[in-house]
């Protein structure tokens, strides 16, 4: 089901170590995002799950996302595909 690589972290301020094993998604779930929740990587979450989350205060719009095939981490405030 999921594979996993070993992938370096560029940004100091996500709160995750520079260095963690990430999810390589699968080629039906390539839209879900990892989310950086206390430090921590969680997920994989679609778009609508992200957005209940934002609602329910579990993150907000400053939380750090990632997903297969983006270089580093973005704030979501910074992803259009996800603030609609």
């Amino acid at each position: 089901m999921w594979r996993t690589i070993a992938y370096h972290l560029h940004k100091a301020d996500v709160g995750i170590p520079s260095h963690v094993v990430l999810p390589v998604f699968e080629r039906d779930r390539a839209g879900d995002y990892v989310v950086a929740v206390d430090g921590h990587p969680t997920g994989p979450y679609t778009v609508t799950r992200l957005n209940e989350m934002m609602r329910e205060g579990i993150i907000t719009a400053e939380s750090y996302v990632w997903r297969s095939g983006m270089s580093d981490w973005l704030r979501i405030k910074d992803c259009p595909d996800i603030i609609k």
